[in-house]
């Protein structure tokens, strides 16, 4: 793929096991703790 979903799908994803689809959706903070995030 040269643009698009397919593009975006190729470059960035990550498997389940580090439980974020996408790796630009991960946070910076939460990258690499293995925490899980407060609950409020």
């Amino acid at each position: 793929f040269d643009r698009g979903f397919g593009k975006m799908y190729s470059a960035h994803i990550m498997q389940a096991n580090h439980g974020c689809d996408f790796d630009f959706l991960e946070t910076k903070s939460a990258a690499g703790s293995g925490a899980d995030p407060e609950i409020h």
